[in-house]
Order: structure tokens, then C-alpha cells, then sequence
């Protein structure tokens, strides 16, 4: 019995002392923790960090689950205003190191910088204005005296305070535009955010690393410097999803292209620095395994490019680009951009088993405009036209294209659409012109058989406009025949062109040899000459010859009937 209540008064007295030492400790601990200790290093440290003077307001001690300080309350210069360019701090966070906490000066093992708030202004002219001037000025407010007793504190003298770890965490970057609408239609471009790195602050160097941010729904990973010489940020975009697309543009100071979507597990490289007096230069790659927008499909797509403040570059590769039912392969082009206008020179693909070389530019302001100037050869014609016309297995050949035209991007293409094409096809045939081949069947013109009828060569000059194509120097050689005409081709398919025939001055004497009052039909060169009309639409063309303007050739009745009959014998047999 005495031995139990020995026991029970040691024990006791062992609690009583941890009550004690507890105590003591707490007290210990939190007057080592005292705002009069920790002011001035997380002034200094943030001072240096954010490139001007900090003050800390607000200071709370936490000793569970270890013991650190938090701070609020913080005013940053004059930088913390609600306009851009401006900064705001949400809090600090400092965890010292708990065995040098008695010390009298700690080991800081942490500072997490909690919830900064960046607003950059882009004006018209394109330069960016910051709130800060970078560590140079930091490091040489640090030492300046306070102006008054609301100022920060200066940093204790004598040996450094040994600083473990500097984080960022909760961050965001607002891109305000004074020209660009933001997707909210507010001045508000872009807005990164939940910025998080670790801090390095070296001399007149700030470094950021293992930088992770997002973009909408799309994440940022890369590394960021600042110097005397400005801001440098390195970054790499995971997977970009349509809905972020806004925001990008936004960044780049651009409006965005109505339903694009980007398909790539890595969609941008991003190399990009900010000097001081606010110009914006950048390189980097975009790829991408698809990007779509409209009927515009491109696949294995590589952009590198560069951007040096005032102009744009890059080198365009692509395996494959779909517009509409027009399918190109091959695709590289040297692309220039200067703010108003880009411009793809040279640009050169294949399709439909031609070679292209041109030049095209796009003036992307409303509403956007655009031209092409260059030229295809060896197309395969029937490819062409059955990919991109209802005239499918019409006309067939090999062709060249120089072409001279322009469009807008708003709006049915066909309203827009004008220019010249100079056209030009070789060793073609043209199929199911009936009255055509019967001709050419009784005639003996050139070779072909049923429907079909061949020629040696046919060109001429389009123009466009208006919703159609005109011509009035279409030629058509085939054989001892010559077709010449002219008219219109209307982008609904229907067709008006007249023109006339003229066989050779052999073939003449053969035809008239049966029929002598032709002869009268021969124009001065001895040529037998009669005039055609070619009606309808593409997909059903009407081909006839016009017997009512004979008579003004030959001047009488009995001519155009013979010519009749003679036509009629040699269509019929």
C-alpha cells in the first residue's frame, strides 16, 4: 500500500515536470518565434524577391503540427493596387528549423510565398508594363533608409540568416490587353493560374524552378529567371484543350480562329523574354498531331518559330492539310507575321499528284482577307475536279494551274472569291459529250470512242467573280479541229459559253469534197468554220452546233440546208 502511493506521487511529480517543461518550452518557443525576429527576414527575403520594399503586417504563431509563422496584412510598394499593372500577396509562410529555434538566430528550413497575384498590362504599342523593376532594384532597396515608421524594417545586421527552401504557391498571372478583348469581353486576355516553383535568389539573379502552372485546363511546366536584363521564362504546354485556346491566343496577343482544335501531347514549346523597357521577344516549336478548324484539317504538323518584338517567323512543315474536299501533302512554307499581315513565302505541297510553289498572305482584321499567287503542275485534272467540283469523270488530263487570287474568311467563299487562273491541259479526254463524239466519230477528227472524245491540248484564262468564272480565250485543240470560245461557268454548275469551229484547211477539202456548197463556210485561210454552243450544267452539258448563224456566213437559205444535211449524214453514220 505504501509503495502505491509512493508511485502514484512520483508519477505524479514526473507529469508535473513535462506539464513544467511543456510550458516552458511553449514559452520558449513562442517568444523565439516573436514577430520581432521574423519581420525582418520575411521582409528582406520577399523585398528581394519581388524586386521592391515589403512590409508585413500581420504576423501568427503556429506551434502544431510544427512551429512556424504566417503572415498577413502585406503591402508591397506601391504596387498593390487594383489596376495593372499591379501586385498582391495573399500571405508568407515561415517554417524555421525547430533545433535552432533557441539559437537567437534561426535556420529558416521554408518561405512559401502564398497567393501572389501579378497583373501585366500590354498597351496598344505592344510593349508590357510591370509592376517591378527586377532584383537589380531590390537588392539596392534593401539598404536604403525608410522613408517612415510605416515603412519595413530594415534587415538585421551581421551573418546572413541561412535560408533552407523559397516557394511559391497559390500564384496567378493576369494579362491585361488594351487592344485585345479578352473571352470574357473584358480587358482580361489571359489569366494563368495556381503558380507554383521554388525560388532561388542569388546576388542580382532571381531563378524560378520546377515552375508548374495552368491554363485553363491545359498545364505549363518549365523554369523562369530575372536579371538586370528583364524577365526569361522557359515553358513547355501539356495537352491543350479547345476551351484554352482563347486563353493562348490571349497571351499572344491575338485574336483567336473560330473552332479551332489542337490534337498533341505536347502542343508548344515556349522560349520567351521580357526586357526592360517592356518589349516581348519569344522562340519555340508548336506540334501537333491534328489541328482543326472547320473543314480545315492538318495532321503532323512542326512550326518553329521565333518572334524578335515587332515580326514573327517560322518554318511550317505539315504531312497533310485538308481544305474541304482539297487535299494537299507535303506542305512546307517559310511564314512571316509583322502584327497586321502573315505571309507564307515561298509555300509549296503536292496534290492530286501536282507540285505547288506560291506565295500566300492573310490580313487576319475584319474582315479577314487573303490572296494566293503561284502555280501547280502535272495535276492530275480528273482528280482535281472530282475531288473538288461535281464534274467527276467529265474531264481528265494532265494540267497546269498559275493562279492570281484573293478571298475573305468571313462569309460563303463564292462572294468573295475573284482573281485569274490561267489554265492549261494536256493529252485529256473529254467524256459523255455525245453530239460531241458523234461528230467526232463520223468526222474522223481525232481518236475516242462511244461518249468519249480526246484531245491534244486546251487552255485559257479564268476569271473570277461574281460567283462564277469567265473566259474569252478558251481554246480546244484536238486534232484537225479547233474550238475556240468563250463565256460563263457558274459556281452552281451551269454552263453558257458559244464559240466556233475550225477544222484544217485538209480536213476541209476532205469534207467538202462531199459536200461542195460547204465550201462557201470556208473562212479566208480556206478553213471550214461553224459556230457551237455548249449549255446546261456540268454534270449534264447540252453540246450543239447553231445553224440560224450560219446564214450569216454564207448569206443564203440553201447553204445552211446543206450544211444541215451534211452535218446530219455525218453524225448519223
Amino acid at each position: 500500500m505504501a509503495f502505491s502511493t509512493l508511485a502514484r506521487r512520483v508519477l505524479g511529480a514526473v507529469l508535473a515536470l513535462v506539464v513544467v517543461a511543456a510550458g516552458v518550452g511553449a514559452f520558449l518557443i513562442n517568444r523565439a518565434l516573436s514577430p520581432g525576429t521574423f519581420r525582418p527576414i520575411a521582409e528582406s527575403q520577399l523585398t528581394k524577391v519581388l524586386g521592391m520594399r515589403v512590409s508585413v503586417g500581420r504576423l501568427d504563431i503556429d506551434l502544431f503540427p510544427r512551429p512556424q509563422v504566417t503572415g498577413g496584412e502585406i503591402t508591397i510598394g506601391d504596387a498593390g493596387g487594383q489596376h495593372a499593372p499591379s501586385l498582391r500577396l495573399g500571405g508568407v509562410r515561415i517554417r524555421p528549423r525547430f533545433s535552432t529555434l533557441l539559437s537567437g538566430r534561426p535556420t529558416i528550413d521554408l518561405i512559401e510565398i502564398q497567393g501572389l497575384a501579378l497583373a501585366v498590362r500590354r498597351d496598344a504599342e505592344g510593349r508590357w508594363h510591370l509592376p517591378f523593376e527586377g532584383a537589380a532594384t531590390a537588392a539596392a532597396s534593401q539598404d536604403r533608409p525608410a522613408a517612415s515608421t510605416n515603412q519595413p524594417a530594415r534587415p538585421e545586421k551581421g551573418a546572413p540568416v541561412e535560408i533552407g527552401e523559397i516557394r511559391l504557391a497559390g500564384g496567378s498571372l493576369t494579362i491585361i490587353d488594351d487592344v485585345l478583348p479578352g473571352p470574357s469581353k473584358s480587358a482580361e486576355a489571359a489569366t494563368v493560374r495556381d503558380v507554383a516553383a521554388l525560388v532561388h535568389a542569388t546576388g542580382d539573379t532571381i531563378q524560378l524552378t520546377a515552375l508548374q502552372a495552368r491554363l485553363g485546363s491545359s498545364t505549363l511546366t518549365g523554369s523562369g529567371e530575372m536579371t538586370r536584363a528583364g524577365l526569361h521564362f522557359t515553358l513547355a504546354w501539356g495537352a491543350l484543350k479547345a476551351s484554352d485556346l482563347s486563353e493562348l491566343f490571349g497571351l499572344a496577343g491575338t485574336a483567336p480562329i473560330a473552332g479551332l482544335m489542337v490534337d498533341s501531347e505536347r502542343p508548344l514549346d515556349l522560349d520567351v523574354s521580357v526586357q526592360p523597357e517592356g518589349r516581348l521577344a519569344a522562340k519555340g516549336t508548336v506540334r501537333a498531331d491534328r489541328i482543326a478548324a472547320g473543314s480545315t484539317v492538318v495532321t503532323g504538323v512542326s512550326v518553329p518559330f521565333a518572334y524578335d518584338g515587332t515580326k514573327a517567323t517560322a518554318a511550317l512543315k505539315a504531312e497533310r492539310l485538308a481544305l474541304g474536299t482539297l487535299t494537299l501533302t507535303s506542305v512546307e512554307s517559310d511564314l512571316t507575321f509583322d502584327g497586321t499581315r502573315l505571309t507564307a513565302d515561298p509555300v509549296t505541297f503536292v496534290t492530286c499528284g501536282g507540285r505547288a510553289r506560291g506565295r500566300f498572305t492573310y490580313v487576319p482584321a475584319r474582315p479577314g482577307a487573303w490572296t494566293l499567287i503561284g502555280a501547280v503542275d502535272g495535276i492530275d485534272v480528273n482528280a482535281f475536279l472530282s475531288a473538288n467540283t461535281s464534274a467527276r469523270d467529265r474531264l481528265s488530263g494532265t494540267g497546269r494551274l498559275d493562279v492570281d487570287v484573293r478571298g475573305a474568311t468571313e462569309g460563303p467563299l463564292e462572294e468573295s472569291l475573284a482573281g485569274t487562273v490561267r489554265a492549261v491541259v494536256t493529252n485529256g479526254v473529254i467524256r459523255n459529250f455525245a453530239l460531241l463524239a458523234a461528230i467526232n466519230r463520223a468526222l474522223g477528227i481525232t481518236g475516242g470512242g462511244g461518249k468519249d472524245m480526246t484531245f491534244d491540248a486546251m487552255s485559257g484564262t479564268l476569271a473570277i467573280g461574281g460567283a462564277q468564272v469567265s473566259t474569252r480565250d478558251l481554246i480546244l485543240r484536238m486534232g484537225e479541229l479547233t474550238v475556240t470560245a468563250e463565256g460563263t461557268l457558274g459556281f452552281d454548275q451551269t454552263i453558257n459559253v458559244k464559240g466556233r469551229g475550225n477544222f484544217s484547211r485538209g480536213k476541209t477539202a476532205e469534207l467538202t469534197a462531199h459536200a461542195k456548197t460547204l465550201r462557201l463556210l470556208a473562212n479566208a485561210r480556206g478553213e471550214l468554220e461553224f459556230p457551237v454552243r455548249v449549255s446546261g450544267t456540268v454534270a449534264a452539258p447540252r453540246f450543239t452546233i447553231d445553224l440560224s448563224r450560219v446564214g450569216k456566213t454564207a448569206a443564203t437559205n440553201v447553204i445552211k440546208k446543206e450544211l444541215g444535211k451534211a452535218l446530219n449524214r455525218l453524225i448519223r453514220k
